[in-house]
């Protein structure tokens, strides 16, 4: 689950056992990029269309988290994702 706070979107539920939790990305992290491309100012949706694609595909994010000066980089692989 992701929510706009500011100019940008943070992470607030990473699903259990899905792509971004098992990459290491928590609750509280920002999005800054995704593939290379800043997400400052885009919407909730916006931004979800960019994260998801095929399943087998990659998806690079780069991650600002609270209590850490440098930048984190992920690269997640996407997966059909189906919440009951």
């Amino acid at each position: 689950l992701i929510s706009k706070k500011g100019d940008y979107i943070t992470i607030t539920d990473p699903y259990e056992g899905w792509p971004a939790q098992k990459s290491g990305i928590i609750s509280g992290d920002v999005i800054l990029e995704i593939d290379g491309k800043s997400v400052k100012s885009k919407s909730v949706s916006d931004v979800s269309d960019l994260l998801k694609g095929e399943p087998g595909t990659t998806v690079t994010l780069k991650i600002k988290r609270y209590g850490k000066k440098e930048s984190l980089i992920f690269k997640l692989k996407r997966e059909k994702i189906k919440i009951d």
